[in-house]
């Protein structure tokens, strides 16, 4: 169950085979989140395999397995996946008039209140719950969406420059120099110009 919980694709499907004890303490918790598929009576040959051992009859097809023999027990075949909807059990239900409370507080709440009969301590009892033990789990898929953490996901390495920062330097020298040779060029071109014009201004003082 906590593999399909963690599961945010919702692809994980789930299917087992398994003894039909409603009073294992496994069969109370988990069996209201599963669809019973399969029912197989007690008793029913040639259900389950095994290694083959010795002079036992092997399989057709299969020589090294040999069938178990009839089942002791009921065997159910269970399944879920996205599509699968959970019965509300007594402990659910309690989850959800609580308000969402965890499995300790629920426990908490029937051992201080009581279930279906008025508590010495409290007149107001909790609702009725069978009594809950340490085996009991709650997979409250509104407490799993609210409570999920934002998974941190790796950071980017920083970005490179597309122009390497020595070449743009170099290019900005280089459009300096060329700036100033050709600030001299024009100053060396209009020199004799302003000598001449210097030189009338001269004569006519």
């Amino acid at each position: 169950m906590d593999d399909f919980m963690k599961d945010k694709t919702l692809s994980t499907k789930l299917t087992f085979a398994l003894p039909q004890w409603p009073s294992a303490p496994w069969y109370k918790t988990f069996m209201c989140y599963f669809d019973v598929v399969k029912h197989i009576p007690k008793g029913v040959p040639h259900v389950f395999n095994q290694p083959r051992l010795g002079n036992q009859e092997p399989i057709p097809g299969e020589e090294h397995r040999t069938f178990s023999g009839p089942i002791p027990w009921p065997v159910i075949i269970v399944h879920k996946d996205k599509f699968t909807k959970s019965n509300i059990t007594d402990i659910m239900l309690l989850h959800l008039q609580l308000g969402h409370a965890n499995i300790n507080k629920l426990a908490a709440a029937q051992r201080y209140y009581g279930t279906n009969a008025v508590s010495r301590t409290n007149p107001h009892p909790v609702p009725y719950c069978r009594a809950i033990t340490t085996t009991d789990v709650i997979y409250c898929t509104a407490c799993n969406t609210a409570k999920a953490r934002k998974m941190a996901l790796p950071s980017k390495p920083p970005r490179q420059p597309r122009v390497q920062t020595e070449t743009l330097d170099a290019q900005l020298e280089t459009n300096k120099q060329a700036k100033g040779r050709k600030v001299i060029t024009n100053l060396s071109i209009f020199a004799p110009v302003l000598h001449f014009q210097l030189l009338t201004k001269a004569k006519m003082l």
